[in-house]
């Protein structure tokens, strides 16, 4: 009983020792755990840190490259649009260079072109004046042929006579019928007159009156306008003067009427005194901001056979009002009719009487 006694006490203490080794051994095993998983712990944490810091690490590498590459971007694009300016500056320069270039030439150009409209002009005047002395010329030699024909016709009658007298009376003297070509004998050439000879040819003189108008400031505009108009229906260019101070007046109406009236005063045709001193009136009122009054004044002018008229015909055919380019052009279309001959020396022709001479059968 002993010996099972102590079997089974040596039993017990083997379980009691295996279960006390058993939790030691649990113990220590669970401390080592919480060794390694404190220890893996913080190698987790020392991982995370190093991560971290790399992390950081790449980002300040990866933000310092970002920026390096933007300010070389920055600096690279900078430059290009310097050299774009600079260039687009030079081209610019160049352009401002060209157009300099076409701006003098344009000045060169209508400096040519006011050139030759001068030339134009003077030319033009010149072919008035040659106009007006073949005009002249014509009517001496219309003239000369008149008295040229009325001769040959009384030297036909007289030699008309002279046969029925010799058949009357056979005995009495023949007389000597002159030819035409005895009669007429060629004189010593003239001298052509000038220009300026025709021009002033004697003008008939105009019996002036004093027609006297009222002042400026009238009480009735519309008897202003009767009264200027009266001076054009009575032709007296001795009121001329008097039509110089309603050349301005605020009435575009009375300004029309003396352009009117200068119109009658002038449609004679006659390049006289007074209507050449008509001509400075009717280029100021050409010059009018009313377009009737301008039209007028170029039809009066129209009808002055002057080549000072032709420069301001030829201004207002650039008129903006178109009624007062036609008026011009008309008007220069008139002075386009005659046709220029080349100046000769006219012969005039000097009529002599017929020398009768008696001759006995």
């Amino acid at each position: 009983m002993a010996f099972g006694n102590l079997v089974v006490t040596l039993i017990i203490g083997f379980v009691v020792g295996v279960g006390l080794a058993y939790w030691w051994f649990d113990k220590q095993i669970s401390n080592q755990k919480k060794s390694i998983e404190e220890n893996n712990r913080q190698q987790r944490e020392e991982q995370d840190k190093l991560y971290l810091i790399r992390t950081q690490q790449t980002i300040q590498e990866s933000e310092q490259k970002y920026q390096n590459q933007l300010q070389q971007a920055i600096e690279t694009s900078e430059n290009q649009y310097q050299a774009q300016l600079e260039q687009m500056s030079v081209q610019l320069q160049e352009k401002d260079t060209q157009v300099q270039q076409l701006n003098q030439s344009l000045f060169e150009s209508e400096t040519q072109v006011a050139q030759l409209t001068e030339q134009l002009q003077e030319s033009e005047a010149e072919v008035i004046k040659l106009n007006d002395f073949l005009i002249q010329y014509q009517t001496m030699l219309e003239e000369v042929n008149s008295e040229l024909e009325a001769s040959q016709a009384q030297v036909s009658q007289f030699s008309t006579n002279q046969a029925v007298e010799s058949e009357i009376q056979p005995e009495s003297p023949i007389l000597a019928s002159p030819t035409i070509e005895e009669i007429v004998e060629e004189s010593p050439v003239l001298a052509s007159p000038t220009v300026e000879e025709i021009i002033t040819l004697p003008t008939t003189n105009i019996q002036t009156e004093n027609i006297t108008l009222p002042p400026t400031k009238t009480s009735s505009e519309e008897e202003l306008i009767q009264q200027i108009s009266a001076i054009g229906s009575s032709g007296n260019f001795g009121s001329t003067n008097i039509l110089t101070g309603y050349l301005q007046h605020s009435n575009p109406q009375v300004r029309y009427a003396v352009a009117s009236t200068l119109g009658k005063l002038t449609a004679s045709g006659r390049l006289s005194r007074e209507v050449q001193q008509s001509i400075p009136l009717l280029t100021r009122l050409s010059q009018d901001i009313d377009p009737s009054v301008r039209q007028e004044a170029i039809i009066a002018l129209g009808k002055i056979p002057s080549h000072q008229v032709i420069p301001i015909l030829q201004k207002a055919l650039r008129d903006p009002q178109i009624s007062v380019a036609q008026s011009a052009s008309i008007a220069l279309n008139k002075f386009k009719v005659y046709r220029v001959q080349p100046k000769s020396q006219p012969k005039s022709l000097m009529l002599r009487k017929p020398n009768i001479s008696s001759n006995p059968k």
